[in-house]
């Protein structure tokens, strides 16, 4: 979600209440974050996100272009 809304030039800061509920996804295994690096529990999937990058743009040019509500998405 935050890297469809990154595309689209949308700064979502959303409001967390139960943050031990959420997965944190680390771009690299090998990548460490100081005092957080515990809440990173799983790793982005590069070549799942590669396999569907037309689609991806696809949905971020009709939203751009006002073909799409994002509401239908979700």
């Amino acid at each position: 979600m935050f890297g469809l809304a990154h595309l689209l030039g949308i700064q979502l800061m959303p409001r967390m209440r139960n943050w031990n509920k959420v997965t944190m996804y680390r771009p690299d295994k090998n990548i460490r974050y100081q005092n957080i690096d515990g809440w990173f529990t799983r790793t982005i999937n590069w070549d799942l996100l590669l396999e569907y990058w037309q689609d991806l743009m696809q949905v971020v040019l009709s939203i751009h272009k006002g073909k799409v509500l994002p509401s239908w998405l979700l």
